[in-house]
């Protein structure tokens, strides 16, 4: 068992419970969800243009309802005709269905694809980062990556829609209940605070206990896997019982935090709902003595009486929706502080703007390479070049330092390194910052997690790959640095990778490439073996 074992999951001694994820936003939405994501920007402004669809058709329904009431109880008023009734209730309450259908349909839409390209932008640069500093913890990021992200579903797809109706719904249907009796409208604004203030009492109460059942389930998946990796060697000492205790430990431990939470949660809803009906039943109260008093209209009262319950409607959602939206929020909090590029490591990768503006050709020349790795160096001294016109293949067994050298050349591996990887111009300047990125196309190994864990994907890893070296190569860029490019190609698509990268090499530019493919071997002009140093 790792190290791992001993941390606490916030119910025992060493972890406060109160403890909050890093770079939890305390906003409703997280400002770096919508930097990062395009999708997420799109489904913000669908939630807000869907919300403001479904008020007008409630406005709509409930001016129908008062205006029939008011109509067909009036002694001195004509009683509309039955079909004049159905066609006037019909359009409101067939718009409202459509949109409830369009919400849910949307919002799953959305959360899938929002998901899907944090999950992309995290497991690249997870990749990068592991290579680079050798810091990546499997534990921590397969939660962040799996439990974490799954839990921004409901943050997205029920939150988010609600929130928008919050800021939409609430001020507009004031305003009409307004327009329509002053005094209903005082009620009700004297009594819509009294939820948001015991939503944040009730929050107060679940702070940190979400990011403390993250953390106890990232203790327990490690756990789980080391128990199975583990499995061979207890069972040869006859100690396959040594683990039970432990394990039975960490579980009752998230149970526990797990039902705490879930306490809290149905605690919120009673009290949310209870407030909100106290609300309603103010206001009705005050209509129905103005009623009998003749001091308000029948069509007002009708009218006001039908949507003020609407009224409270997105709050108490807002509440129910509150303990997902922490979960979901507290869960992409990693994956987007990952990605910041204020804080996240790309912020450590960023090369200052050079005044060098190269043109082809280009050279890549790596002299006395070395690169620190687990256990020795991968590279070890690595003294090759490639040059334009040429296809220069990297081989050598795995973790050999390959896809490093790559990076290096890139300027993206720091730590530790001894020795030079530059790409330089036709002038023997070295090409570093924009001026190198913008004439690179690059293709990186398809991460595993991104392969296994984007589950909006429906490609195959091969197809992936060949879709991702067209785009490279439809970029026309003098640079191409490729690593594995025939990797779960069959042998067709493989060899008619290798053909494109000799008409690529033939053509003028530099095309570099890490392989184990002997096809792709054979048909370089040069095989480099890399050094490589393990203890």
């Amino acid at each position: 068992m790792t190290a791992s074992a001993g941390v606490e999951t916030g119910t025992e001694p060493g972890v406060e419970p109160e403890a909050v994820v890093p770079g939890l936003s305390r906003a409703p939405i997280d400002p770096r969800l919508l930097t990062l994501s395009r999708p997420a920007r799109r489904w913000i402004v669908l939630a807000a243009v869907l919300a403001a669809a479904r008020t007008l058709s409630i406005v709509a329904f409930g001016l129908a309802i008062g205006w029939i009431g008011a109509s067909t109880l009036d002694p001195g008023a004509a009683t509309p005709s039955a079909g004049r009734i159905l066609a006037v209730l019909a359009v409101p309450g067939f718009a409202q269905i459509a949109i409830a259908w369009a919400e849910r349909r949307s919002a799953h839409l959305a959360a899938a694809g929002i998901i899907a390209d944090l999950r992309t932008q995290a497991a690249a640069e997870l990749a990068l980062m592991d290579v680079r500093t050798r810091t990546a913890d499997s534990a921590r990021w397969r939660t962040a990556l799996t439990e974490g992200l799954d839990g921004i579903g409901p943050y997205l797809g029920s939150f988010l829609p609600v929130l928008a109706s919050t800021f939409i719904a609430i001020p507009s249907i004031l305003l009409v209940i307004g327009w329509l009796d002053l005094t209903s409208a005082i009620t009700a604004a004297v009594t819509l605070p009294l939820i948001p203030i015991f939503m944040i009492l009730i929050g107060k109460l679940t702070e940190g206990r979400t990011s403390a059942r993250l953390r106890g389930l990232a203790v327990l998946s490690e756990q789980m896997l080391d128990l199975i990796a583990g499995l061979p060697t207890l069972r040869a000492f006859r100690r396959t019982h040594t683990p039970v205790a432990e394990l039975g430990r960490l579980g009752e431990s998230h149970r526990s935090s797990t039902m705490r939470v879930l306490r809290i949660a149905f605690l919120s809803g009673a009290v949310l709902e209870f407030f909100a009906t106290l609300s309603v039943a103010l206001v009705a109260v005050g209509i129905g003595l103005r009623l009998v008093t003749g001091s308000l209209d029948l069509f007002a009262g009708l009218t006001v009486l039908v949507i003020i319950g609407e009224l409270y409607v997105p709050l108490r959602a807002l509440g129910a929706a509150y303990h997902s939206a922490r979960e979901g929020a507290e869960g992409a909090a990693e994956v987007l502080a990952l990605l910041d590029p204020a804080t996240g490591s790309r912020a450590r990768i960023t090369e200052p703007l050079d005044d060098v503006a190269p043109t082809a050709p280009f050279e890549i020349v790596f002299s006395s390479l070395a690169v620190p790795s687990r256990g020795g160096a991968a590279p070890a001294g690595l003294t090759a070049r490639a040059g334009a016109g040429s296809l220069t293949a990297l081989a050598g067994p795995n973790g050999s330092g390959k896809s490093t050298a790559l990076l290096a050349a890139l300027a993206l591996v720091r730590d530790g390194v001894s020795g030079t990887a530059e790409v330089r111009d036709a002038g023997g300047r070295v090409a570093t910052g924009e001026a190198l990125y913008s004439q690179v196309a690059w293709l990186p190994q398809a991460p595993a997690p991104e392969r296994t864990l984007n589950s909006a994907a429906r490609a195959s890893t091969g197809q992936q790959r060949l879709a991702d070296l067209d785009s490279e190569l439809a970029r026309r860029r003098p640079i191409l640095l490729l690593d594995e490019p025939t990797a779960h190609l069959d042998d067709h698509h493989a060899r008619e990778v290798v053909r494109l990268l000799e008409e690529a090499a033939a053509g003028g530019r530099t095309v570099l490439v890490t392989s184990h493919d002997d096809r792709l071997l054979d048909a370089a002009s040069d095989v480099i073996e890399v050094p490589y140093e393990h203890r």
